[in-house]
């Protein structure tokens, strides 16, 4: 019982990243998981129940974590770069976007709910990031961590903001803006030590 409800969350999870909150059905749910709609209500109240459930799972198991990425072995550098190519990834799948959006309209109890810890875990691994550049020589000592840690955890945590929008949606999706916001960052951050390794390890 437990493993089902357990592989029903993660199945939906991956249904709310494809193809966003609303557009997935409780029937869509069941039949993906080869259940009767009766089974997939023993274990969830509603649907919003269900979507709790999903959207704190994905919160214990992000889909991208700097963390991650560092136990690899992969200097500062690298270590924000994968960052830049899952979001390039993840654009490629245009209708990830649409879970936030949905989250926000029609669960917004939940997304309140997740949000700053969200936020803190990012915030906490963009920190974790600067100070080791820092350590490795490829990020300049002056910089302020605590400042540049959280423009970053804003700017892409409210790229769909609605208030005072400066970007279109065709620029959002664009992997060339992406590209540019990503080299804005290091190049301003990083030691003649990191330029010389971005331009000789990234074009």
């Amino acid at each position: 019982m437990k493993i089902q409800k357990q592989k029903i969350i993660e199945t939906s999870l991956e249904m709310f990243i494809s193809y966003g909150i609303k557009s997935v059905t409780m029937d869509d749910i069941a039949k993906k998981n080869g259940i009767s709609k009766k089974t997939l209500y023993l274990h969830f109240i509603n649907k919003k129940d269900l979507v709790n459930k999903a959207m704190n799972f994905e919160l214990e198991n992000p889909r991208f974590s700097i963390k991650d990425v560092a136990s690899t072995g992969l200097n500062s550098v690298e270590q924000f770069y994968e960052f830049y190519k899952f979001i390039i990834d993840m654009l490629k799948n245009s209708n990830s976007i649409c879970l936030e959006y949905d989250l926000k309209k029609y669960y917004n109890e939940i997304w309140l709910s997740i949000k700053n810890a969200r936020r803190d875990n990012f915030l906490e691994e963009i920190q974790n990031n600067l100070e080791q550049g820092i350590k490795d020589g490829l990020y300049r000592e002056d910089i302020d961590i605590n400042y540049i840690a959280k423009t970053i955890v804003r700017f892409y945590l409210n790229l769909l903001g609605s208030e005072n929008e400066t970007y279109t949606e065709t620029e959002i999706m664009s992997p060339t803006f992406h590209r540019e916001i990503c080299r804005f960052h290091m190049y301003g951050i990083c030691t003649d030590k990191g330029i010389e390794y971005i331009n000789k390890n990234f074009k």
